[in-house]
Formats: C-alpha cells, sequence, structure tokens
C-alpha cells in the first residue's frame, strides 16, 4: 500500500501514523511526501519520504498535479498496488491490517464519489460560464475538449472527494499520461480560482482523476468501473439543496472538532 501525503509544513499528528504503521508487516507499505514546504519537516518517518514538490495553490489544477507528482514516484516502486490520497491532516480509525484487508478484497479504485445531481449542477454551472465554448464551431484543442466533457457528455463530468484510492492499472495511466497539459488547460479555462472561491464551482481535485480514468478507459473501447465508498471522511456541502452554509463554504471540509459526534459517528460506521 502506497500512503501519498499531500502536506504543506510541519507534519500533524506523526506519532499517531508511526503507532499506526507498527500494525504492518515488513514491507507491506511504502510512504511518499509532497510538501508545498519540504524545509519545515521534521517527522523522520515523513522527511525520509519527502518526493521533490511541485508549486502549488488552493483550488486550482496544480493539486492535481501535486497528486500526479505523488503517483509517478509511488509507480517507480512495481511492489505498490495500492495508492491512497491523504493529507497530514488526516487521522487513521481503521487498523492497517483492516485497510489492507479491504483493499485486498477489492479489485477496482475507490472514489467517494457526489450524487447524479450534484454530477449534473456541475456541469451545468460550467456549460453557463462556458458559454463561447458551447456555441462557437471554431474550437482549439483544448476547447474541443471542454465541449466534450460539459456538452456531448451527459456523463462527461464526475464529481468525488479529493481523498481516493487507486489501483495499480489506474494509477500507471495517469502516471503515464502525455495528455495531462492538455487536461490542465482544459480545467484551467473550466474552472476559474475566482469562481471556486465563490463556491460557484467546485476545485479541480474534486472533478478530474475520476473523470479523466473514465475517458481514458472509453478511448479504448472499455466502461471504466470504479467503487463507490467513502476512504477518507471529508464533510463537504455538495447537496445544494440541503446546504446550510453560506457562499464562504470553499473553505472546507468541516473540521471534525467543529461538528456534532452524531454526525462523525454514522459517517465512520
Amino acid at each position: 500500500v502506497a500512503l501519498l501525503f499531500l502536506t504543506v509544513g510541519k507534519e500533524k499528528n506523526p506519532d499517531v501514523w508511526a503507532s499506526w504503521l507498527k500494525d504492518a508487516g515488513k514491507g507491506e507499505y511504502t510512504i511518499y511526501v509532497h510538501c508545498k514546504n519540504p524545509e519545515e519537516t521534521a517527522s523522520p518517518l515523513f522527511k525520509g519520504a519527502l518526493i521533490e514538490p511541485v508549486k502549488t495553490k488552493w483550488g486550482t489544477i496544480s493539486l492535481v498535479d501535486a497528486h500526479v507528482t505523488l503517483l509517478k514516484a509511488a509507480c517507480k516502486d512495481p511492489r505498490n498496488r495500492w495508492f491512497l490520497l491523504l493529507s497530514d491532516s488526516c487521522l487513521p480509525v481503521r487498523s492497517f491490517s483492516y485497510v489492507r484487508q479491504v483493499l485486498s478484497s477489492t479489485k477496482t479504485s475507490i472514489f467517494d464519489m457526489a450524487s447524479k445531481q450534484v454530477h449534473n449542477d456541475q456541469r451545468a454551472n460550467i456549460k453557463k460560464f462556458m458559454e463561447d465554448v458551447v456555441t462557437d464551431t471554431n474550437l482549439t484543442e483544448t476547447e474541443h475538449l471542454i465541449r466534450k466533457l460539459v456538452v456531448d457528455d451527459p456523463s462527461g463530468i464526475q464529481v468525488h472527494s479529493q481523498w481516493c484510492c487507486l489501483i495499480r492499472e489506474d494509477a500507471d495511466a495517469i502516471s503515464t499520461a502525455t495528455d495531462l497539459p492538455l487536461w490542465y488547460d482544459a480545467y484551467r479555462r473550466m474552472l476559474p480560482l475566482d469562481l471556486v472561491k465563490r463556491s460557484f464551482l467546485l476545485a479541480p481535485d474534486e472533478l478530474f482523476i475520476h473523470t479523466y480514468l473514465r475517458q481514458h478507459a472509453a478511448q479504448r473501447g472499455r466502461e471504466y468501473r470504479a467503487h463507490s465508498q467513502m476512504t477518507t471522511f471529508a464533510h463537504c456541502c455538495l447537496e445544494v439543496d440541503s446546504c446550510q452554509c453560506s457562499l464562504g463554504r470553499a473553505s472546507h471540509p468541516i473540521t471534525l472538532g467543529s461538528m456534532h459526534p452524531v454526525v462523525v459517528f454514522q459517517a465512520l460506521k
């Protein structure tokens, strides 16, 4: 199991992770850390796993690029079969042996998928802000991809939690992809930061990985299949009808300390 950590600076709760990994056998896990400020990393567990970072900024495609950079590093080790994206704000609530058992019995990648209504809402919002691409006939390659995702394919945009777990096949597909620059350009155009900050659109890392893998499979004449299950608890308001947050909700996910215990318990059952 490759544990892929996205961190900003000094890691949180390193002793918890070190204790959790005591349950793991030798060679059962590897760790990779992408840190925005690597000089601030202090724990030996994290410091020894640092990779060369890319520049990142919240709410932009750069966070997807950081995830891809972690995948590229982890895919160099042929022993890695599962690739679990985490942050240093995450805390393990199940034992390592339990996690490994679940992963071993699952043959597809795992995503915490949003509802069909959320998929449709995001696609409609992007379509609204990309009216020139929707109606124009003289399109660039980037615009053709945008049109395909938001107009031609009713299921083109897939919404899911950033925190996902990929099987080797999917990790290889992304880490060796040659068309990522095109996709990055399309997402920069589709999801401008000012609209993400105002919560009109979700961030690229909530719309990219599953969408890319689905399109990648379709190009090879295959239907992409993945398992929908929460791997990391992150309470975000994606359901517009039930959301009671202000437009400033883009700072989600809500921290566990600010949530009602019943909500946390129900999510972790």
